[in-house]
């Protein structure tokens, strides 16, 4: 059995349906590392218990089917590193209150 905290690289993943990782036991802080991930049919990282502050790696990740990070309640302060990702179906960075 894995401990939550030792979930610090959270990748390649693809996350439908809504299949949550929280149902997986994770705590919110131990997302350290959220890359390479697919994010589509209205699963949501924030329904999974994450808190903003958590995501402090996000890239190379896919959001389809207006999900917006945004809609997440994730803070624009707390994208420290946004690269790389896919934004589809009128989900835009811009439209996710980011500056």
């Amino acid at each position: 059995g894995m401990l939550p905290l030792s979930w610090l690289s959270l990748s390649f993943n693809s996350f439908s349906d809504a299949s949550c990782p929280s149902s997986f036991g994770m705590l919110p802080l131990s997302w350290l590392s959220l890359s390479f991930n697919s994010f589509s049919d209205a699963s949501c990282p924030s329904s999974c218990g994450m808190l903003p502050l958590s995501w402090l790696f996000l890239s190379h990740n896919t959001f389809s089917d207006a999900s917006c990070p945004s809609s997440f309640g994730m803070l624009p302060l707390s994208w420290l590193l946004l690269s790389d990702n896919s934004f589809s179906d009128a989900s835009r960075p811009s439209s996710c209150g980011m500056l």
